[in-house]
């Protein structure tokens, strides 16, 4: 229990008499209410807060005083955000005391991946402490972590606060190079065991194993131009007659140190046989062979259960959008924050409908129209570099796709690349062009694991031909989409609000534009995160999109060639009699053209000069 009296004096001492918005106070109060009342162990307890509200503060401020009324019992905090480590790390100076020797005494321990062999023998003396989010779901289990000693007795840490986005699942592949590897493991990692016989016995059971599996992999594949992906479950489900004496052989050799990937393998084995998985092939791009493999999901739910007196709790801004966060999983308690949000009605949001999948940008043959057509808009718009953030693919950046328009692989961002920044908190523009998107199959993962009923009804189709085309049917369905558009647009959000629309007094205008297919899945998406707070979202079509569209049919049609025209021309005003002079065509002609072709007529409507009949104007 945390006094709100003790809360007020760390706050003073750590921030003085800082005035933090009203919104902020109130939140910094109902976070505080909630980890001293909240302690049901059996769900765990989500804070989807818009980023900016001082969640860092608050859990600076929490450890503070949680040192002052809180002792024998600790508490451990799991954050991905390197900044927030170091800052973090800062408490030790602010917390230093003195034990009964008047030796100094950091109540603070800092666990990553680097300082993993030194502070693990340490740790145990301290009541706060830290974990990287990538050491802590790497950890087998987290049980020698949860107790501490001081004054020769022992205490627990029975609270768990994550204070950004947690890893939820892990994936993984059981392939022919991960079968091989294991191979390679056993034969060299069990080298100095007394018991040959063991050595023998395992090398031999592992190689029918593998053998199988092999087998196994080269039947289901597919001979065709797309991805295939078929749920399957073996049936077999053990890797040897005896996987018990298979891990006791495994705990005393030197497999798992010499072969680091060997545990994560056997993981995935034993997920794949346990609870099934999808296997793919797809065509490899330089030969006619086939990449195939299993991928399985290994969930680490279990990693937030920890024992019956520890209380989990996760601060994350994204949890409100993200399909991770499903709203009827029963071990999940999201709570309401949607009264400390503040109006975005300084914000306009402007989805340019373009096509800007990887695909489309790096790899088709018109990608070079479709990023001149790009260019040109942000150039039109006149951002500056020095007060945008910019956001694309990383081999976009690395081409210099951009470099022309002032937005270079040094002064840009790249997805995934993003976390961890404060130099963009200043900046009133936000530019992305692409969505941050993952392998459809990953999307169908959440989907099963939230909605078990129709995950079950392909689990049951034992036909391999009939249960793949259900997979594309499912792969190319709304509900896909719709997991799709809300993970990219949980990310989108995450890095929009590393601007100013961070602070939660701002009242400076903010420009946004978001390259991508306007669906009405990301229309939702998008008016759910934004437009309920007042922040105004448009459409923009790109012009020169839709003529580069026209131009490259078939054919020499009417619209085609009035395109191609219009093209030539350099800016400036034109009377319609030019056009249809130089094309030999008559009013008629063009009036047909426009009725039978949307994107022209919308095209036409836009250049328009006001207040005259024929007149039309080119550029600015």
């Amino acid at each position: 229990m945390i006094r709100v009296e003790t809360f007020k004096k760390a706050k003073e001492e750590l921030y003085g008499f800082r005035k933090f918005e009203e919104k902020q106070e109130a939140f910094f109060n109902f976070a505080l209410k909630t980890i001293n009342e909240n302690r049901e162990t059996d769900t765990v307890t989500v804070f989807p807060a818009r980023c900016g509200l001082g969640k860092s503060t608050f859990l600076r401020i929490l450890v503070k005083a949680w040192l002052i009324d809180n002792p024998g019992r600790g508490l451990i905090i799991v954050t991905d955000n390197l900044d927030r480590l170091k800052e973090y790390r800062n408490l030790n100076d602010e917390n230093k005391q003195l034990d009964k020797n008047k030796q100094v005494k950091y109540p603070v321990a800092y666990l990553d991946s680097e300082n993993y062999a030194t502070v693990i023998k340490t740790q145990n003396q301290c009541p706060i402490l830290l974990i990287s989010t990538q050491r802590y779901f790497q950890m087998d289990t987290i049980a020698p972590f949860l107790s501490y000693f001081e004054g020769g007795k022992e205490y627990r840490r029975d609270t768990v606060i994550f204070d950004e986005a947690p890893y939820f699942y892990e994936n993984g592949e059981v392939g022919i190079d991960e079968l091989d590897y294991l191979n390679s493991a056993l034969n060299g990692g069990i080298t100095d065991l007394s018991d040959h016989e063991d050595k023998a016995w395992l090398v031999e059971q592992y190689s029918q194993f593998r053998e199988k599996m092999i087998e196994l992999l080269n039947s289901l594949e597919q001979k065709r131009n797309r991805t295939t992906y078929l749920y399957y479950q073996p049936c077999k489900t053990s890797i040897t007659d005896d996987d018990r004496r298979l891990y006791a052989i495994l705990d005393k050799s030197d497999v798992y140190t010499k072969y680091r990937r060997s545990a994560e393998i056997i993981k995935n084995i034993q997920q794949l046989l346990l609870g099934g998985g999808f296997f793919t092939s797809f065509k490899l791009s330089d030969n006619n062979n086939y990449k195939k493999c299993f991928l399985v999901r290994r969930s680490f739910v279990s990693k937030f259960y920890l024992d019956r007196d520890i209380k989990t709790f996760i601060f994350d801004a994204t949890a409100a959008q993200s399909e991770n966060y499903y709203i009827d999983a029963d071990w999940l308690d999201e709570l309401d924050c949607d009264s400390f949000c503040v109006p975005l009605d300084y914000m306009t949001v402007h989805v340019v409908d373009v096509n800007t999948s990887r695909n489309a940008l790096l790899t088709r043959g018109n990608r070079e129209a479709a990023l001149d057509a790009i260019r040109d808009y942000i150039a039109s718009i006149g951002a500056s570099e020095d007060d945008t953030l910019f956001v694309t693919y990383k081999a976009l950046l690395d081409a210099g796709a951009f470099d022309e328009i002032g937005f270079t692989a040094d002064n840009s961002r790249y997805f995934g690349n993003v976390k961890g920044f404060n130099q963009d908190r200043d900046k009133h523009t936000y530019i992305q062009v692409g969505l941050n998107r993952q392998t459809d199959i990953n999307y169908v993962f959440n989907l099963f694991e939230n909605e078990p009923t129709i995950g079950e009804e392909i689990k049951r189709e034992t036909n391999v031909q009939k249960n793949i085309a259900a997979m594309d049917s499912l792969l190319s369905s709304d509900l896909v989409n719709s997991y799709m558009c809300a993970e990219v647009i949980a990310d989108f959000i995450q890095n929009l609000f590393r601007i100013k629309a961070r602070e939660i007094n701002n009242r400076d205008k903010i420009e946004v534009y978001l390259f991508c297919k306007n669906t009405e899945n990301i229309m939702m998406e998008l008016q759910y995160a934004l437009g309920r707070h007042r922040a105004k979202i448009e459409v923009v079509e790109l012009t020169a999109m839709q003529d580069d569209k026209i131009i490259r049919r078939k054919g020499n049609s009417r619209a085609k060639r009035i395109v191609e025209w219009l093209t030539m021309q350099h800016s400036g005003q034109f009377e319609i009699s030019d056009l249809l002079n130089d094309l030999e065509m008559t009013q008629s002609d063009f009036d047909r053209a426009k009725k039978g072709n949307r994107q022209l007529r919308e095209h036409f409507q836009r250049m328009k000069v006001p207040g005259t009949k024929s007149t039309y104007r080119i550029g600015n």
